[in-house]
């Protein structure tokens, strides 16, 4: 298996610590250009999407000739926000109640008792597009609310406080998530061909000048001082959502965001998932991708005896087109000649 990297004009830094990584470990993993690369598509390829919905990943893999992991249409799936929450109430995966228009997060608002996160950038991400819409009587209005806007609202459901422009924008957002009050746990996932690679828990920074008891904890982000924290005592219900929000999006690897509400009867919920992961040097969730992808290209090689998908020993041999051809499910086991073993057939004379 050669594994193959795709991630646009830009790559991030956490993919080019990965990238580094690999080949510490004797795995140069290329990068494909953005335009105008020469790859050819062959079925022992993987082409690795790190984030990008660039349609060029997809003539690259010449049609699927070379499988793709994290597809152009599951990546738009997850990059939009609201993309994301119309796909995880349609496949069952709990998250926070949505709404899609300004009058029906208020009435939520005067209703629940709850606060509400307003998205007016669909596909924002670290807090970025959001702005808090919070009742007059909520206490975190005492609270310090570090970068993110706040506009609140009356008894009766009309604006009380809050700048113009962020008064005009709820006005025009089409996607607002129910936030509840109370005791909540934030943690990060990671998920590789259906499996928890890693865990990570989000912690308030610890500042030298003291202040970090002072972060803000309703919009929990790098720039009101929050980190991601390695962790090993995460509850099943969090992995097991996290594989089946990866699942529901139609990707094959990514890290999922979830809140776990602890007590008499604990919930978590998936707020988003991300395709190209911040991987610090020399981290563990560095670490662990990198030995993901070892897996994946050292594992490659699969029996051409039985299907995989249905344990059928009738396959059929497709040479000139590489594959063998499983007479119960139909599906099509790629098929080479290893190296020095002799070719058993020959052309026709």
């Amino acid at each position: 298996m050669r594994v193959y990297f795709f991630a646009g004009e830009r790559p991030s830094e956490g993919l080019i610590n990965l990238r580094n990584a690999l080949r510490d470990e004797g795995h140069a993993c290329l990068r494909l250009r953005a335009q105008g690369s020469q790859f050819t598509a062959r079925r022992d390829r993987v082409i690795i999407n790190w984030g990008c919905t660039d349609n060029e990943v997809h003539r690259l893999s010449n049609g699927g000739v070379s499988n793709v992991l994290n597809g152009v249409t599951a990546i738009t799936n997850a990059v939009n926000k609201r993309n994301t929450f119309d796909r995880f109430t349609r496949e069952g995966i709990p998250c926070p109640p949505a709404f899609l228009a300004y009058e029906a997060a208020v009435n939520a608002l005067m209703a629940t008792r709850c606060r509400i996160y307003a998205r007016t950038k669909l596909t924002g991400h670290s807090g970025d597009g959001i702005i808090m819409m919070l009742r007059q009587d909520d206490p975190a209005i005492n609270q310090n609310m570090g970068n993110v806007p706040v506009v609140v609202f009356d008894r009766d459901g009309g604006v009380f406080s809050g700048a113009g422009d962020h008064i005009r924008a709820l006005a025009n957002c089409n996607l607002f998530t129910l936030g509840r009050i109370g005791k909540r746990t934030e943690y990060r996932v990671h998920t590789f061909g259906g499996q928890v690679i890693h865990r990570s828990i989000k912690l308030r920074r610890n500042r030298e000048d003291g202040q970090g008891e002072r972060n803000p904890t309703l919009v929990r982000n790098v720039n009101n001082g929050w980190v991601y924290g390695n962790t090993e005592g995460v509850p099943a219900q969090v992995d097991e959502l996290a594989v089946r929000s990866v699942a529901a999006l139609g990707l094959d690897f990514g890290a999922v965001d979830i809140l776990y509400y602890d007590g008499d009867q604990p919930e978590a919920l998936a707020l988003e998932v991300n395709t190209a992961p911040g991987l610090s040097p020399d981290s563990s969730a560095l670490h662990a991708y990198r030995d993901a992808i070892i897996r994946l290209i050292q594992n490659e090689k699969q029996t051409t005896k039985v299907c995989p998908n249905c344990g059928n020993t009738r396959l059929v041999l497709l040479g000139t087109l590489n594959l063998k051809h499983c007479t119960d499910c139909h599906t099509d086991i790629p098929w080479y000649v290893e190296n020095n073993e002799p070719v058993i057939y020959g052309g026709s004379r």
